[in-house]
């Protein structure tokens, strides 16, 4: 167990003990203290520290094809060449890749709807053009990972933001492009997902 939990549960243990609390509630602390570090003890079999994940996302070292070293976890020092970009997008597959929709043409047929929606609003179809630009780098991760894992969607937006300045666009995504985004993830899961009631109750959610 962490020094500091373990330090705290025992002076609280203390504590009860002190005041006179009634057998019952101190024997009931003691079943969740161990409770506590059973699971705790479970957990770091297979739960890397926060040092740890630091440690690795640190050194953490991905080539691309044309022979660039860079740390996707260090999204700020990150120079993708638009080839890559192109590359990697035309590469990744929709929905966890389990369709033959590619990325690059989800990005496309978001930017051609804007492009023919909003001819003088040229910014939302380069926006949608590149609002993937996290999977270059991460592939196309499932939302539930990202949420879990330390580091994915912050530096995605990291890197986002950054791409973005450097093609002089407002380095936060536009309104119109994230929701065109979660439309057109319903439409393409009911082109090429089987369960469409699962999608159903997800565009009821939105």
């Amino acid at each position: 167990m962490d020094a500091k939990l373990a330090q705290k549960l025992e002076g609280f243990a203390e504590l009860l003990a002190q005041n006179n609390v009634s057998k019952k509630i101190a024997n009931s602390f003691n079943d969740l203290r161990n409770y506590i570090a059973d699971n705790l003890r479970e957990a770091s079999d297979f739960v890397a520290s926060k040092e740890r994940i630091e440690e690795i996302q640190k050194d953490c070292k991905v080539q691309s094809v044309f022979g660039d070293l860079v740390n996707p976890f260090q999204p700020e020092l990150i120079h993708l060449r638009p080839e890559q970009v192109a590359l990697s997008l035309g590469r990744e597959y929709r929905f966890w890749n389990q369709t033959e929709l590619t990325v690059a043409e989800h990005c496309m047929n978001m930017a051609q709807y804007f492009q023919d929606k909003y001819p003088n609003q040229p910014e939302l179809a380069k926006w949608a053009m590149i609002h993937e630009m996290g999977e270059v780098t991460l592939g196309d991760t499932a939302t539930p990972i990202k949420d879990i894992v330390p580091g994915i969607r912050k530096n995605e937006d990291k890197l986002l933001a950054k791409y973005a300045t450097e093609q002089g666009l407002s380095p936060k995504m536009p309104k119109e492009v994230h929701i065109l985004d979660k439309r057109m993830m319903i439409t393409e899961a009911y082109a090429y997902m089987p369960n469409k009631e699962y999608w159903d109750k997800a565009a009821l959610k939105m």
